[in-house]
């Protein structure tokens, strides 16, 4: 195995982890919500497992923080399919190592009214299952393009997230390399509806006035991350997420930050 490839296999490996810390209440971290790699889903079989801790918002949006500690199980079976938290369950059609496209199935995990109280009276988002594809492109050894669409979101379960960024490798030596990204998060206005608006019925319950945004840019994410591999199967991760959010999320009565950022540590087994 190649020094790009040892690296870039603990990379997808390393920083898969941090999507599941993220998911509840809709704290997604878009970065990890791109599209799962060839290198997972194609060649050896392989089963990952990891713990970490998360410091983050408490919803998009939220001025108030919250700690948390995430297990991450993730499968794949070597010939295009994979499974695990917070991937889904989803199949890359790709054989070609610089390119992956394919369909999958993830959770939209809503998000609790009694989370916080700026969101009293808006109700409870549940737990939706969302449709998605994903595609990305190698644009040179270390540089990569991924896109991905998750459908099925919000009270409607109508709600669309496109996610459009890429990602760039940068070895530091055998063991260590660093990982810098930048994603934007595009939301249909079903989905800023339902987790940005307020409707009338709300209104009512609510300290809101009415407010109907439109699609738009949900938020812009630029992460970076350390990777730390003690031998093949061991692994350290740290990073740091920070996420601006568009217009019509910083224009949202419940919205008291204008930032989404999260600090994180992992450590992994792949066996």
């Amino acid at each position: 195995m190649t020094l790009h490839k040892h690296l870039l296999r603990g990379a997808l490996i390393g920083t898969g982890w941090f999507a599941s810390s993220v998911y509840a209440d809709t704290n997604d971290n878009i970065v990890e919500q791109t599209v799962p790699s060839s290198a997972l889903s194609t060649g050896a079989p392989h089963l990952t497992l990891g713990a970490g801790l998360a410091n983050t918002t408490l919803y998009v949006g939220s001025n108030q923080r919250r700690d948390l500690f995430i297990p991450t199980l993730q499968s794949t079976w070597g010939n295009g399919w994979f499974a695990g938290f917070p991937r889904g369950i989803g199949y890359n059609f790709s054989d070609d190592p610089r390119i992956e496209y394919g369909l999958r199935v993830t959770a939209d995990m809503g998000r609790k009214q009694s989370a916080s109280a700026a969101l009293k009276g808006l109700g409870t988002i549940g737990i939706r299952p969302e449709l998605g594809e994903f595609l990305s492109y190698s644009l040179t050894e270390r540089l990569k393009l991924n896109t991905s669409i998750r459908y099925g979101s919000g009270n409607d379960s109508q709600g669309a997230l496109l996610d459009m960024g890429f990602r760039y490798l940068r070895p530091l030596n055998e063991n260590q390399f660093l990982t810098f990204g930048i994603v934007t998060t595009y939301a249909n206005s079903n989905y800023m509806q339902s987790y940005f608006g307020v409707n009338a019925a709300q209104a009512a319950t609510s300290k809101y006035a009415l407010y109907t945004p439109g699609a738009g840019i949900r938020e812009v994410d630029l992460t970076v991350s350390h990777t730390y591999k003690f031998d093949r199967n061991w692994a350290m991760v740290t990073g740091v997420d920070l996420g601006r959010l568009g217009s019509a999320v910083t224009s949202a009565p419940m919205t008291t930050s204008n930032s989404h950022d999260s600090v994180y540590a992992q450590a992994n087994y792949t066996f």
